[in-house]
C-alpha cells in the first residue's frame, strides 16, 4: 500500500512538472528597413568593416540598375548600411544589427544627381559616394 501511494505521488509530481508552457525561442532583434514603394536592388557585405548593406530603389531605379544607364529621371536610390552581428540561431552566420548609415541618391528630371546622408556618417566625398551607389548593379533573381 505504501508503495502504491508513493508511486501515485511521484507520478502526480512528474505530471505537474511536465505541465508548464513550452519556452518560445526569442528571435534576434534585427532592424529591417521598410519604406513603401521601394524594392531591393542588390545587397553586399564588407567583412573588414563588419557591415551589411542593401540598395533599395523605386521602379525607375530598379529598371535603371537592371539595364544600362543609371541616370534615369525620377530614379531614387537608398543605400542602407547595418553593423554586422553574429546570428544567435545559426553558427557562423551574420545578420544585421543597428543601422549605421542611410544614404539617398535621386536623379532629377534634367539628369542632375542629388546625394544626401539621411542618417549616420559616411567616409567619402558626396561625388565619390554617388558614383559608388550608381555603379551598383541589380542582383539577378530567378
Amino acid at each position: 500500500m505504501k508503495k502504491k501511494v508513493l508511486s501515485f505521488i511521484a507520478l502526480s509530481l512528474l505530471l505537474v512538472a511536465a505541465c508548464h508552457p513550452a519556452k518560445q525561442p526569442t528571435l534576434a532583434p534585427e532592424t529591417i528597413y521598410q519604406e513603401p514603394g521601394v524594392s531591393v536592388i542588390t545587397s553586399f557585405f564588407n567583412n573588414r568593416q563588419q557591415t551589411i548593406s542593401t540598395l533599395y530603389g523605386n521602379a525607375e531605379a530598379l529598371k535603371a540598375a537592371s539595364g544600362g544607364s543609371n541616370l534615369v529621371a525620377g530614379a531614387e536610390y537608398r543605400l542602407i548600411t547595418w553593423v554586422q552581428k553574429g546570428n544567435p540561431l545559426w553558427f557562423g552566420g551574420n545578420i544585421n544589427d543597428a543601422v549605421k548609415t542611410v544614404e539617398s541618391v535621386q536623379i532629377s528630371g534634367d539628369g542632375v544627381t542629388h546625394y544626401a546622408v539621411i542618417s549616420g556618417v559616411t567616409a567619402g566625398a558626396p561625388a565619390e559616394r554617388t558614383k559608388f551607389v550608381l555603379g551598383l548593379k541589380a542582383s539577378v533573381f530567378p
